[in-house]
């Protein structure tokens, strides 16, 4: 699996919108991660046992909407894990722990959520054994991680890039994932 990110990002907060072309400049990729191009990274590439991620450069304002839209490749079915959008109120360099947890473990009070193509049976719900589902997480103030919170099947991975939206209302406080045609939604708190 080759996990790959497009993206454009609007906060509200100061009406702030990073278009595709500016992502590399907004963002700082860590671990295996790299940029493709301007508007393109590349989380890990086709070897086991690599993490890399991508950091947003500035602290988002919890008080305040944003949202993200964008497109993810998660590569073909045989891969592993998947990939996930985290928020949490620490240091921009911490780093997760890697694994069946797609970089929210270790991370404390993180809240996320995972696109995930490869059945962990340790932490996976027993329902999504051999299928990709999407789900919410979070970790407490140790950085335990929950089980998979308001999980759905999605389709396996086709090799191509789908689209993906992520919105936050802070006036209701819920975090809305749009994802093939299926919504995940959240209440979550920062």
């Amino acid at each position: 699996m080759i996990p790959k990110i497009q993206a454009n990002v609007v906060n509200s907060y100061d009406e702030t919108t990073i278009s595709s072309d500016e992502f590399e400049n907004n963002f700082t990729a860590k671990g295996n991660a790299t940029f493709q191009s301007s508007n393109e990274a590349i989380l890990t590439n086709d070897i086991a046992s690599q993490v890399g991620y991508i950091v947003f450069n500035d602290k988002i304002n919890m008080n305040y909407d944003f949202k993200f839209a964008g497109q993810i490749y998660l590569g073909k079915r045989d891969g592993a894990d998947g990939v996930s959008f985290i928020l949490h109120p620490n240091d921009q360099n911490i780093i997760s722990k890697d694994g069946d947890q797609i970089g929210i473990s270790g991370i404390p009070n993180a809240v996320g959520f995972k696109l995930d193509i490869y059945f962990n049976g340790d932490v996976d719900p027993v329902i999504f054994k051999n299928k990709s589902f999407g789900a919410f997480l979070t970790t407490d103030a140790t950085g335990e991680t929950s089980s998979s919170i308001n999980a759905q099947q999605i389709d396996d991975p086709d090799e191509t890039f789908k689209e993906i939206t992520i919105k936050y209302n802070a006036q209701s406080q819920q975090l809305t994932i749009n994802y093939e045609n299926k919504t995940f939604i959240e209440k979550i708190s920062m």
